[in-house]
């Protein structure tokens, strides 16, 4: 509508107007690093998969200057251990978009509530166990005060993309030396937030450790069983959009490729 000339948002909010968008914080969870999400975005398949979403956004007169890569690090914590995948069946979990679906797909009953009531949940039974963030973050919310087990591999979701937008008459106005400045911003935020993120959520998983949280790690098999899950979850209203079809293709091939996903 151009009230706002740009925004930087977590592209997550607005599939129902965007189909694409429902993958394009996190790409189905495949990727583990900042590095690997880059690349499958921006050289593999010669960057298809920012073509097709700069085209998407485009539809709704917006350009998609580029992503800010962040470590999301999403992690489960719980009351109760949760050593495997066959732990997850039967426990009431806080969780929400595709990692909620890949949870209830394993027998666990979710919920979604805002972040300032996730303490309260946990603090009274209300759940058993949550995702939300890394470790830092995690901390900051005293998560750590009302759990014991944390699992720090595998991540339920490892890095996210934000989505850095500017109304597309207002882009191409522009001229080309600020066009990339802020090309040239993005990478620059993705850097710093991979720097902050490493000496922050290390600190945090070195303070829960002294606070008697029992870290727990499960085996390859089960991390890429939960991994692929991703691939069988997603709602079938977004194939309809050929966009989003493309792209999940482009992902579960290379998804395949790196052994994350089973080629079915």
């Amino acid at each position: 509508m151009g009230v706002m000339q740009a925004t930087f948002i977590w592209p997550g909010y607005f599939p129902g107007q965007l189909p694409v968008s429902f993958t394009h914080g996190d790409c189905m969870a495949a990727p583990k690093t900042i590095a690997e999400m880059r690349y499958l975005y921006e050289q593999y398949e010669d960057g298809r998969i920012m073509e097709l979403l700069r085209q998407e956004y485009a539809k709704h007169g917006v350009h998609l200057v580029g992503n800010v890569y962040w470590t999301l690090d999403n992690l489960i914590i719980s009351k109760k251990p949760i050593n495997g995948i066959k732990d997850i069946k039967g426990l009431k979990f806080r969780s929400s978009e595709l990692i909620a679906l890949q949870l209830a797909k394993l027998g666990a009953g979710t919920i979604w509530t805002p972040a300032d009531e996730i303490y309260t949940m946990l603090s009274t039974g209300g759940v058993d166990a949550i995702t939300f963030s890394h470790a830092a973050d995690m901390v900051d919310m005293g998560f750590h005060e009302v759990t014991k087990y944390w699992l720090k591999y595998p991540t339920a979701v490892g890095p996210a993309a934000d989505a850095f937008i500017v109304n597309l008459k207002t882009w191409n106005a522009l001229p080309d030396d600020l066009k990339a400045i802020l090309e040239a911003a993005c990478e620059i935020g993705s850097a710093r937030n991979k720097f902050e993120a490493e000496l922050t959520i290390q600190k945090a998983w070195d303070l829960v450790e002294k606070k008697g949280i029992e870290i727990v790690e499960w085996s390859e098999e089960d991390a890429n069983k939960l991994s692929g899950l991703a691939s069988e979850v997603v709602p079938e209203k977004y194939f309809k959009d050929a966009a989003f079809k493309e792209i999940f293709e482009i992902t579960k091939k290379w998804a395949v490729e790196k052994g994350y996903w089973e080629n079915k």
